[in-house]
């Protein structure tokens, strides 16, 4: 981290050349949430290799070269990144399964260039979640004053489901961004975090799943794969085209650390289908069957606002298991891990029946 007093505007600090021995510079302005940035931008890097190979974990790309805009944008980024994990992480089984989902953010990889922008698209193009990039910086080593309109159409073309934010310090820029087309934020707006979390909300999939008709008209909304299933029952087969066309099943997916539903969800077309009803059916019975496996085994919070009626362990407070209820969890988890069991007992029927138990907490609150 440099501290470079001597850096007026975004517009000098271009000409700054990045000494021989450091990563990254980085513009100390007083605020400590780019020490965050800095820590997790670093730890990135050194994962995102075997995360992405072995876990399937996603990648948003963050295209900028100026060291002041990097420094402010970059901690925006974070923040509303862990923000809205934790948003999901509200819906997690148990604390086990809201730590593995915080464990399984994305991950923001940063480019200063043209050729190391699309050296890392080349390199995570599988994995990408959306990309959002300055409008200009080096190309071919010279200032390219739009290097970053180029990136993005050719990722246009490439791949049409990844989602795109233009960003930059000129509001003329918009009408670029709408040539491409891609969202466009204004790099210097007061509203600056509102329009970058409306970003992560309506094109990367963070918030509800928004059921839409194809002209934009919102029908149905859902927090949770339950309701998810639930909509997709009723709504209006239009609808269902528009989003499983655009892909956006397996982004909402993918953000909620479902990996292996939305691997199996995103290379599904409508024309694998000989009709509509068939290919929503199969949806359904995906998404069923990921909630029925994930919950096997596992002892899910209690939530009265939107519990699952299919979950088959519940608890109710925050305080431990009793004796008997902890017993039953441990044969419940054991049933999960070791399918032998079935297979060596083939014609019995070995199961924890459907089960809530009130913790030793709400036990002791019931006695006071």
């Amino acid at each position: 981290l440099l501290s470079h007093s001597a850096l007026p505007s975004a517009e000098s600090s271009r000409v700054f050349m990045q000494p021989l021995g450091i990563d990254r510079t980085f513009i100390w302005a007083g605020n400590t949430d780019i020490l965050v940035a800095l820590v997790k931008s670093a730890e990135d890097r050194m994962n995102v290799a075997y995360d992405t190979e072995f876990a399937g974990i996603r990648v948003i790309l963050f295209v900028e070269d100026s060291p002041v805009y990097i420094s402010t944008l970059l901690p925006v980024l974070y923040r509303e990144l862990v923000s809205q994990t934790q948003a999901v992480l509200e819906e997690g089984l148990n604390e086990e399964h809201r730590l593995l989902t915080m464990r399984a953010r994305p991950k923001i990889l940063v480019a200063r260039n043209y050729e190391e922008a699309l050296d890392l698209y080349g390199s995570y193009q599988r994995y990408i979640l959306g990309v959002i990039s300055d409008v200009r910086f080096p190309r071919n080593g010279k200032l390219d004053e739009n290097a970053g309109v180029a990136f993005l159409s050719r990722i246009k073309k490439e791949r049409f489901d990844i989602p795109l934010l233009l960003a930059s310090s000129e509001p003329a820029n918009a009408a670029k961004a709408t040539q491409i087309p891609a969202a466009f934020v204004d790099k210097n707006s007061p509203s600056l975090i509102d329009e970058v979390r409306s970003f992560f909300l309506d094109q990367l999939g963070f918030g509800a799943f928004i059921f839409r008709k194809p002209d934009g008209q919102e029908i149905a909304r859902a927090s949770t794969m339950r309701a998810l299933e639930d909509h997709l029952h009723t709504i209006p087969e239009e609808s269902f085209v528009y989003h499983s066309s655009r892909n956006d099943f397996s982004r909402w997916f993918f953000t909620r650390t479902e990996i292996v539903l939305a691997s199996k969800v995103r290379p599904i077309r409508g024309n694998d289908f000989s009709s509509v009803e068939n290919h929503r059916q199969y949806l359904i019975s995906l998404i069923r069957t990921r909630r029925s496996r994930r919950q096997k085994g596992v002892v899910v919070n209690f939530e009265a606002s939107e519990f699952d009626l299919d979950t088959e362990f519940f608890k109710i407070g925050k305080g431990s298991l009793g004796g008997k209820a902890r017993g039953l969890a441990f044969v419940s988890n054991l049933l999960q891990r070791l399918p032998a069991i079935h297979k060596n007992f083939g014609d019995v029927n070995i199961f924890i029946p459907q089960a809530l138990v009130i913790t030793t907490e709400g036990f002791d609150r019931f006695l006071e």
